[in-house]
């Protein structure tokens, strides 16, 4: 299975949850990775803070990759 999971809003508001949810799930075999709004110019250091607040390495990582606005 593939899994994405959203930063703002989702990862940031439940680290505990997502924390234990990304390393179960990528232990049993699954994918699982980020889905965000955030500019690929900034994902060396989303994935920084991610790795300070003791996530697994995601194994993919979705970002917007141009610098058009975005909509909520």
């Amino acid at each position: 299975m593939k899994i994405s999971i959203d930063m703002d809003g989702t990862l940031w508001q439940h680290q505990d949850f997502f924390r234990a949810f990304m390393k179960a799930m990528q232990k049993d075999g699954h994918q699982v990775g980020i889905l965000t709004s955030h500019s690929h110019k900034i994902e060396s250091g989303d994935r920084r803070l991610m790795q300070g607040r003791g996530f697994t390495e995601p194994d993919f990582f979705l970002n917007r990759k141009d610098d058009s606005e975005h909509g909520a």
